[in-house]
């Protein structure tokens, strides 16, 4: 399935290539909000914005990045969620945004396929005051920020970024994987790492951040 033009209409739409390929480049809900929004597919090509009037978005399927993308569901309460992995496609690294409002984000897969930077996405940016969840590790070329709200982050995987870690909002809970920085790690929020270690190449901001580890 190719969605190569743009979708304005407030109604719920829905991709599902079964185990086939959905390409995504043209704009969804750019100008009216989709009311809701599900890909399926055996590969996700990601290359445009998708956005949801505070309806959820599911999309099921390893995702390929192929151009810098922002994935929004509104200001209220849409859930957004991935089943597997997130990927760069060829010619990037790119950028992803996922914006929740008030829903909650999960990615159920790894992000970035591991060490060296083949596959991995630039900057990952993701908010959702109803809590983020994130499955597998997470390994980007540049940076990551998390604003999970009251019911903040779970990193279920290492966290490994040649950038900052930022947690701007809520609590993120790493269960005891290791974080790799390159750069800084500062934000409002919390970070509590367990039994983490804990390698920062340049600067902890602790002025309105906690860092808690056991």
């Amino acid at each position: 399935i190719s969605l190569g033009s743009t979708i304005d209409n407030a109604q719920g739409f829905i991709a599902n290539a079964g185990g086939g390929t959905v390409n995504i480049s043209a704009v969804l809900g750019g100008l009216t909000p989709l009311t809701s929004a599900s890909f399926t597919g055996g590969t996700i090509n990601l290359g445009a914005n998708v956005t949801t009037a505070n309806g959820a978005i599911g999309i099921t399927g390893a995702v390929v990045l192929t151009a810098t993308t922002t994935i929004s569901s509104g200001a209220g309460g849409g859930n957004i969620s991935f089943s597997s992995t997130i990927n760069d496609g060829a010619g990037g690294p790119r950028d992803l945004t996922v914006t929740a409002g008030t829903g909650s984000v999960s990615i159920g897969g790894i992000v970035g396929t591991g060490p060296g930077n083949v596959a991995r996405p630039n900057n990952l940016l993701i908010s959702g005051t109803g809590g983020i969840t994130l499955t597998g590790a997470v390994y980007l070329v540049n940076s990551l920020d998390v604003a999970g709200g009251v019911v903040g982050t779970s990193q279920g995987g290492a966290i490994a970024l040649d950038g900052n870690l930022t947690v701007s909002g809520g609590t993120l809970t790493t269960n005891n994987n290791a974080i790799d920085i390159t750069g800084t790690l500062s934000g409002a929020g919390t970070l509590t790492a367990g039994a983490s270690t804990i390698n920062i190449g340049t600067n902890l901001t602790v002025a309105a951040f906690n860092a808690n580890t056991s």
